[in-house]
C-alpha cells in the first residue's frame, strides 16, 4: 500500500475493513483489514464516490451483509468495504469521465497519470488480487489454482466503483500478462470472478468477468456514452417514447434495462430491499435478481463450484429463469428497433447526444468547481479558527496525518446531493450548441462503442 502523508498528498491510496462488535476500542465497529486470504470467500465492495470515509464503507458493508444473512450465508464470506482517500492529483470526475469517452477537448490536459491510473487502485490489487495470480515469489500460479482462488472472490459496485473496478480489471489483465498467462488462460481466470453492479459509472460490455449490471433509463447521473445509449435517451428526451424493460445480453452490456424503478431514486443507494410499496414490479424483480446474483456469487464461492452463466446467477427459481429468458429475447428485439431508430435519425441523434454530453459535462464540472469552492472555505475555517468564533474545531482522531485530506473528503460527501442536482438541471449556456461547436475529441470520436 502506498505511503500517504503531509508529505505525499498527491497520491491516492485505498484502505480496507469489515464490519465487527462495537466496543470501547472500536466504537463504530468498524476493524480494518490489512490482508485477504485467498482461499476464503470474500465480497470487495467498491461504492460511489463518496466512499472516502470508514462510515461510509460500512454502509455499503451493511446493505450487503443483510442480503447474506437473509439467505443462510452470511457467516461463510468475509465482507470487506474499501475506503477511497483521493489525493490532490486524482480527479474523480475526469477519471470517470475518461472511461465513458466524456473528455472534452479542453480538460484532455488535466488526464495526469493519477486520474488515469490511480494508486488507490493498485492497492487494491495489491491487497485482493494478487495473491490469487502468484506466489509470494512472485511465481504465476497454475491457472487451474488461479481460477479456484479468483472463484472465491466477489464484488459489488456502484456508481463510481464501476469506475474503479474497470481500472483494477484493465491492470489485472497488465500483471497477468507480465505474470506468463496466455491470452486465454487470463480470460479463464477472470470469468471466474463475478461482478455485480447497480448504476456502475462505467462503459458496459467490456468486462471479461461475469458483470452483470442493473440500470434505470431515467438515471440522471450515469451516461454510457455510446450509440444505444444515444438512442434510448433521444427517443426517451425527445419522443417520449419509453425502452421496454429487456436484458442486454454479452457484448451488449449483460445489463438489465428499465425506464423506472419505481417511486425511488433512480440511483442513489440505501438498501438492497427497498420499501416495496414504492417500487414498480421492475423494481421488484430487477432488485430481486440483484440479490440473487450476489447470493449465487456467494454461494459457488462457498461451494467451490464453477460460475453459472449470468442468467443462472440472478435466478432462484425456475420462474425467475423463464423471465430472464424472456427480457433476453426482448433485448434482441429492443437492440435491433434502437439499431434502426439510429439509421433513421442518426444526424439528429448525434446532435442531440453532442448536446446532451456537453451540458452534462459542464453541469457536473460547475458543480465541482462550487463545492471546491466551498472546501476552501472550510479549510480556512480550520486554519484560522481564532477569527471565525463559529467555526467548530475539526476532530481528526486517527486521520490526524492527513487533517486537509479529511476534512476535504467530508465536505465532498455533504455536497454530493448538491452536485446530483446541478447535473439534473440544464445549462442554459450549452443546450443549444450547434454541431460544429460541439465535437467530442479525436479519442473519444475513436473510441465509442456501437
Amino acid at each position: 500500500m502506498s505511503e500517504n502523508t503531509e508529505q505525499n498528498l498527491e497520491q491516492s491510496y485505498a484502505t480496507f475493513g469489515h464490519r465487527g462488535p462495537k466496543t470501547d476500542e472500536k466504537p463504530h465497529g468498524w476493524y480494518e483489514v490489512k490482508e485477504l486470504n485467498s482461499d476464503e470467500p470474500t465480497v470487495l465492495i467498491f461504492g460511489g464516490q463518496s466512499t472516502t470515509t470508514d462510515r461510509a464503507a460500512s454502509s455499503y458493508c451493511k446493505m450487503v451483509e443483510e442480503v447474506l444473512d437473509k439467505n443462510g450465508c452470511k457467516e461463510d464470506v468475509n465482507v470487506i468495504g474499501v475506503v477511497n482517500h483521493y489525493g490532490d492529483s486524482y480527479d474523480p470526475f475526469l477519471s470517470r469521465s475518461e472511461g465513458v469517452n466524456n473528455v472534452q477537448e479542453c480538460d484532455e490536459d488535466k488526464l495526469n497519470e493519477e486520474t488515469v491510473r490511480p494508486q488507490y487502485v493498485n492497492d487494491i490489487f495489491e491487497l485482493a488480487v494478487k495473491n490469487r495470480l502468484c506466489d509470494e515469489e512472485g511465481q504465476k500460479l497454475d491457472t487451474k489454482d488461479a481460477c479456484r482462488k479468483m472463484r472465491n472472490l466477489n464484488i459489488f459496485v456502484h456508481c463510481h466503483g464501476g469506475s474503479t473496478f474497470a481500472q483494477l480489471e484493465k491492470l489485472t489483465w497488465h500483471k497477468m500478462k507480465e505474470l506468463g498467462y496466455s491470452r486465454e488462460e487470463r480470460t479463464q481466470v477472470l470469468q471466474e470472478l463475478v461482478v455485480v453492479a447497480y448504476a456502475p459509472y462505467t462503459a458496459l460490455g467490456k468486462s471479461k468477468a461475469k458483470m452483470v449490471s442493473f440500470v434505470s433509463d431515467t438515471d440522471k447521473v450515469v451516461t454510457y456514452n455510446n450509440r444505444i445509449e444515444d438512442t434510448i435517451r433521444y427517443n426517451q428526451d425527445v419522443k417520449k417514447d419509453k425502452t421496454t424493460t429487456c436484458f442486454f445480453e454479452g457484448h451488449r452490456g449483460n445489463v438489465f434495462r428499465t425506464n423506472s424503478l419505481g417511486d425511488i431514486d433512480q440511483h442513489e443507494l440505501e438498501t438492497l430491499y427497498p420499501d416495496e410499496s414504492k417500487l414498480n414490479a421492475d423494481g421488484k424483480s430487477f432488485m430481486s435478481m440483484l440479490r440473487n446474483a450476489l447470493v449465487n456469487g456467494v454461494k459457488s464461492s462457498v461451494s467451490g463450484k464453477k460460475r453459472g452463466d449470468i442468467k443462472d446467477m440472478v435466478s432462484n427459481n425456475t420462474l425467475t429463469r423463464n423471465y430472464v429468458e424472456y427480457l433476453s429475447q426482448t433485448g434482441e428485439q429492443v437492440w435491433e428497433k434502437l439499431i434502426g431508430n439510429y439509421h433513421a435519425e442518426q444526424s439528429a441523434i448525434n446532435e442531440y447526444a453532442d448536446n446532451f454530453r456537453k451540458n452534462k459535462y459542464f453541469n457536473e464540472k460547475e458543480a465541482t468547481a462550487e463545492r471546491m469552492e466551498y472546501l476552501k472555505e472550510q479549510e480556512e475555517k480550520r486554519l484560522h479558527p481564532a477569527t471565525m468564533p463559529t467555526a467548530k474545531p475539526l476532530n481528526t482522531g486517527k486521520y490526524r496525518i492527513n487533517e486537509a485530506l479529511y476534512n476535504r473528503f467530508i465536505s465532498s460527501i455533504m455536497n454530493w446531493k448538491h452536485a446530483v442536482h446541478e447535473m439534473k438541471t440544464p445549462h442554459k449556456d450549452y443546450l443549444n450548441l450547434a454541431p460544429k461547436d460541439n465535437k467530442l475529441s479525436k479519442k473519444a470520436s475513436l473510441s465509442r462503442v456501437n
